[in-house]
């Protein structure tokens, strides 16, 4: 029994690898869609634009970094036998003082800080023997609570919110210059991509053109045979398939450029049996989403570095106002001759107590610096006002130019599309009339001829259109989800 099993599963296998094989042997259909998938997440220009968006997005996180909280740590010990001018010298002695504090900085241009201090002071003997004193060590522990708040370059935390602004900005830009590169990649690859079935379409022309040439051939081999045929004329048609089998080798020479290309760009082997041949049907006119051209990527690229543009401008106008600010504090302290009872008793809420109202005014005279950075900011704002309207002029005429290319076009393909038809119908009226002798060669050659011209001419005018469109669809900023739609 296991005998019978073995050979089985020996001609089952046998079976299932034919079959996979069979499979192999198939040229699995490619489409714009999955090698565009495949393109994009090969695409160093795809991964490189990631990169700066990721920073882009750090540069923001370290503008919210400004509000931390900020932890304070300060340690010292003393030992001084320093001497004095008067009789009364209080300056020797040991002391070790630790202050440990807490700062919160606001998005209003607040901050709010806490501190403990604690002090161990030891007084020298003899000093105290002759001047008298407590005893040693005393200890003091403090406690301060203190709010700051800016009235000047960080007016209630303006220069903070427009720092932060700018920063998202930023992020913008880096966001709108990713969708740009991935709108132009896809059009690079799709450029590739229809020159790949132009090149297939032409090839699969020309063999159908080799084909009619081998069966005028064999016509007239035969008539000759029959000596109802001049042997010019088999010789003439010999010269024609001949010329037809070199234009075959010459479309298919360019159908592997193109395929390596391709290979190039995706960076796997293609097989040209796994293209389609260009059609005349899913044509699909981009259409505009909202006001042209404010979603065209390039106009609002430079239309987030004109905000940038002003909200340095607005920061540097901040940063002209002079540092004011105002502080409150409270504080409250006690000494003893313990440790424990000076800490537990030496808080905020002790009760000896010190309040604080003070303001702090810092103001640079000339401030020669931040005017003439105004100043270049000031040029800048206007070179991209300038930049923006003729940017502007210049998208409203590609927009028109593109239109008029695409109706021309279509109106080509609707013209070759009829000489195609006429030269269909005059081949064949061609080639009943040299049957009945009543036309030289010459005549159904040259028909021949015009029909294979105007049907490479036909498929230049499709490839051309599906360029255009897609053009038109990367000056809309529609790109990447027109051409991954499109129907194959």
């Amino acid at each position: 029994m296991d005998r019978y099993l073995i050979v089985f599963l020996c001609f089952f296998l046998s079976l299932s690898g034919g079959t996979f094989a069979d499979e192999d042997l198939e040229a699995k259909p490619e489409n714009f869609k999955s090698l565009a998938q495949e393109f994009l997440q090969l695409s160093l220009e795809m991964f490189e634009g990631e990169v700066q968006r990721q920073i882009g997005i750090f540069d923001r996180q370290a503008v919210d970094t400004d509000l931390a909280w900020n932890f304070q740590l300060t340690s010292s010990y003393l030992d001084s036998d320093l001497d004095s001018s008067t009789r009364l010298n209080i300056a020797t002695g040991k002391a070790q003082s630790t202050s440990v504090g807490l700062a919160k900085p606001f998005s209003w241009g607040g901050q709010l800080t806490f501190s403990n201090d604690y002090t161990r002071t030891e007084k020298n003997p003899a000093a105290l023997a002759l001047y008298g004193g407590g005893a040693n060590p005393a200890f003091e522990n403090a406690q301060t609570l203190t709010y700051s708040q800016d009235f000047g370059r960080n007016f209630f935390g303006k220069t903070f919110r427009l720092k932060r602004n700018l920063a998202e900005i930023n992020i913008l830009q880096k966001e709108i210059a990713l969708k740009n590169i991935k709108d132009e990649t896809l059009m690079q690859l799709y450029e590739v991509y229809v020159h790949v079935r132009l090149s297939k379409t032409l090839v699969e022309l020309q063999k159908e053109a080799l084909k009619r040439a081998q069966q005028r051939t064999d016509f007239l081999a035969r008539r000759l045979r029959d000596g109802l045929a001049k042997k010019a004329d088999y010789l003439q048609a010999l010269m024609a398939q001949s010329q037809q089998e070199e234009q075959v080798r010459v479309e298919n020479a360019g159908l592997r450029e193109n395929l390596k290309s391709l290979h190039t760009l995706v960076r796997r082997h293609l097989s040209s049996d796994s293209f389609k041949t260009l059609s005349d049907v899913h044509f699909r006119l981009p259409v505009p989403t909202g006001e042209f051209p404010e979603k065209n990527y390039s106009y609002q690229a430079l239309m987030k570095n004109l905000e940038q543009a002003h909200n340095r401008g607005k920061i540097l106008a901040q940063q002209g106002w002079p540092d004011l600010k105002v502080n409150v504090s409270a504080k409250g302290n006690d000494f003893d001759q313990s440790g424990s009872t000076a800490f537990n008793n030496g808080t905020i809420s002790s009760s000896h107590q010190e309040k604080t109202i003070s303001l702090s005014l810092n103001y640079p005279l000339g401030n020669e610096a931040n005017r003439l950075e105004a100043a270049k900011v000031r040029l800048e704002t206007a070179s991209l006002v300038a930049g923006r309207d003729q940017l502007e002029s210049q998208l409203h005429a590609e927009e028109l130019n593109f239109h008029q290319q695409i109706t021309y076009t279509s109106k080509n393909i609707e013209s070759s599309k009829r000489r195609m038809a006429l030269g269909r119908e005059a081949v064949e009226e061609f080639n009943q009339l040299y049957r009945q002798g009543k036309t030289a060669l010459d005549s159904v050659l040259r028909a021949d001829e015009d029909l294979i011209a105007a049907e490479k001419r036909h498929s230049d005018y499709l490839a051309q259109k599906k360029l255009l469109l897609g053009s038109l669809a990367l000056l809309y900023g529609q790109a990447a989800s027109f051409l991954l739609d499109e129907e194959d």
